[in-house]
Parts: C-alpha cells; structure tokens; sequence
C-alpha cells in the first residue's frame, strides 16, 4: 500500500484563510472569496470527486490513487486556512463588527461590487443572452436576501434540510449561509446544539452540510463544463444582488434575540444622509475604496501568475 505525497500548498492555504474570514461575516459568502482568487472552480472539481468512485479506491487500500483523484493536497491546504480563520481571527471579527459596523460593511461592499464587475468581465458581456443571467441573479439574490425569516420546526429532516440549504450557499458567492439559516428559523437551533453539544443534531447538521457540498458542487461543476459564461453571468448577478445585504447604511426593522443576543434579521438600505447615527463618510468610503482595490491586486496577481 503506497501511502499519498502530503504536500502544503501556501497559496491555497492564504486563499483559504479570505474564504474563512468571509465566512465569519453574516452576509458574506466564502464562495466569493474562491472565485475572486481564482480557485472556484478547481475546488467545485475537488468537491464533486468525493463520489463513489472515490470511497471504493480508499476501501480497497489505494490510498495514494485515492489523494490524487480528489486532489487531497488542495482540499487539505484550503481547509486548513479555512479552519485557522474560524479559529483564529474570528474574536477579531465579531469585535469589528461590534465596534465599526460601518466600515466592515463598507469593505465587503466595495469588495463585492467590485467582485461582481470582475466576473462579468470575464463573459462575453456585450451579448443581451449575458445580461439575462446577470439580472436573473440579481433578482434572486435580492429578493432572498429581502425574505422575512421563518420560525422552523426543530426536528432531525428540517435540521438536515437546513445544514445541506446552508451548505449550498456556502458555496453560492454572494449568499451568505448563515443567513440562510436565520431565514429558515434554524440558526438559534444550531447555535445551541453546539454550545450544548448535543451529537445527535451536530451529526445530522453536518450530514446535511456534507450532503449538499457535494450534491451542489457536481451540480455546478456540470453547469460551468458546459455553460460556464452564462454560469459566471448568474454569478456575478447574485454577487450584486446579494449588495443589498451588505450597504452600510440600513434601517433596521426587526430584531430577534437568538443565544442572549440581539440579531438584526430585517433591515432597509438607506442613504448615508438619511442613516439614523454618525454615517462615518470618510472611513466607511475609504474602506470601500479599499475592498475595490483588494480585488484589482487579485486581479493582477491571478493574471500573472495563475
């Protein structure tokens, strides 16, 4: 039995690590990190390989043959940056949050914005059949990033249907899976299977996240090997839709309090001048500025070196 060559790739690690702090904001998707720095779709390849064909050969004790087909050196690496941020920066995160709102929502904007113009760009935009795409997702993303939330039942199939729904937008960019499942009612119920530790709901959640994953991913994997401009047209119009979510300036209309603590799930944009506060107008547009920026450094560094 030959056992796998474990190689850490760096890059992939540090793309994990933006994928993982994108995923500790509420509203933001880690998914929009992969496709901005380039690894979308090589990660929806990775994914949809943990099939059938892949267990037999681990079963069988072809370990090495089983790493290489779903390309384990990548899987490893980016989990390994994804986990390090949800371990690591995720006190820092809810302390931004806390205490400058305005600018963490100011940089995800300007990020997202500047993300969505990036993949339309790479589609033949010019063609109205691209705009079709592009505003279908725009209008889907809008219109679930406007839903009122769901009280959901608190048994074993709805908590499976809601971690494989979280998990799909976990991979969706522009559609944050948390939000998910505030929407579906069931982001208190998972809450406090975790801070309890209640194994029984965590391993059905989690079969639901695992299930959708690779459900998902083989899904979208087919669409991009056979649509891939108009995939990336319905991409990039989720990502301006799922703007909605993430403009700095909200007033907000409903509040639940879920674990002792006030969430915010109802909010209208508003101007800056109608914001009711300090709208913060040089950091938050500083900030904005910064997060288009960040995504032209990607830009030139996918082009230069892949």
């Amino acid at each position: 039995m030959k056992l796998p060559e474990i190689k850490f790739l760096t890059p992939v690690y540090l793309r994990g690590l933006l994928m993982g702090t994108a995923d500790l904001i509420p509203g933001v998707s880690g998914g929009t990190m992969a496709l901005i720095t380039g690894i979308y779709e090589r990660l929806l390849s990775a994914l949809s390989s943990l099939n059938l064909n892949a267990w037999r050969m681990l079963l069988r004790g072809r370990i090495n043959q089983f790493w290489k087909y779903i390309d384990g050196n990548f899987l490893l690496s980016l989990f390994a940056g994804i986990l390090t941020a949800v371990f690591l920066l995720s006190r820092l995160i809810y302390f931004l949050l806390e205490n400058y709102p305005l600018e963490v929502w100011a940089f995800f904007f300007g990020l997202i914005a500047a993300s969505a113009v990036y993949i339309i760009r790479q589609t033949p935009w010019r063609k109205p059949s691209t705009w079709f795409f592009v505003l279908a997702g725009a209008l889907a993303a809008w219109l679930i990033t406007g839903m009122l939330p769901e009280q959901g039942p608190r048994t074993s199939p709805y908590l499976f249907l809601s971690g494989a729904a979280a998990s799909v937008a976990m991979i969706l960019p522009g559609i944050s899976g948390s939000y998910i499942l505030v929407l579906m009612g069931s982001y208190a119920y998972v809450l406090e299977s975790v801070r309890n530790f209640r194994l029984m709901n965590l391993m059905i959640f989690t079969l639901g996240v695992v299930t959708g994953l690779l459900g998902f991913s083989a899904l979208l994997k087919w669409f991009f090997s056979r649509y891939r401009h108009y995939t990336l047209a319905l991409m990039g119009g989720f990502l301006l839709g799922s703007l909605r979510q993430v403009w700095p300036w909200k007033k907000v209309l409903m509040t639940r309090i879920i674990e002792g603590k006030e969430i915010i799930v109802k909010a209208r944009p508003v101007l800056p001048w109608h914001y009711e506060g300090d709208p913060h107008y040089a950091s938050a547009l500083l900030l904005m500025a910064a997060g288009m920026g960040l995504v032209m450094v990607f830009e030139k560094i996918q082009k230069r070196y892949g």
